[in-house]
């Protein structure tokens, strides 16, 4: 693994958020200040590729990257686009249920208004 690379992944594990390419290049370029946006990118899409990080989109925001790979669910503000992760496998079984499928996969995000967008 390359130093850039193993830099993108330092930072996202090391934050208790899900970052964006542009927060995670902010920080890189305080350690590197060479380091340019596109190198940050191409790893973003190498480290996602490669399930060591897992891309969180959510629709008029731009892409968030969780260090957390194991299934699991999100919680996304609708005003600041904060993401918790949440964690419910019953799920999963109750979809399958209710579907009469075996689901491979699935990607499910919650709405819903943080406490500091709704004290603003």
């Amino acid at each position: 693994m390359t130093k850039q690379r193993k830099l993108v992944l330092a930072i996202i594990n090391e934050s208790e958020h899900h970052l964006t390419a542009e927060e995670i290049f902010m920080e890189a370029k305080n350690r590197i200040n060479s380091i340019a946006f596109a190198t940050i990118y191409n790893n973003l899409n190498a480290l996602v590729n490669e399930k060591y990080i897992a891309r969180v989109k959510s629709p008029g925001n731009p892409d968030r990257f969780d260090k957390v790979t194991i299934p699991h669910e999100h919680v996304v503000c609708d005003y600041c686009g904060h993401i918790m992760d949440v964690h419910v496998p019953e799920i999963k079984e109750m979809l399958e249920k209710r579907l009469k499928l075996s689901l491979t996969s699935f990607s499910l995000d919650m709405h819903y208004v943080c406490d500091t967008c709704k004290q603003s």
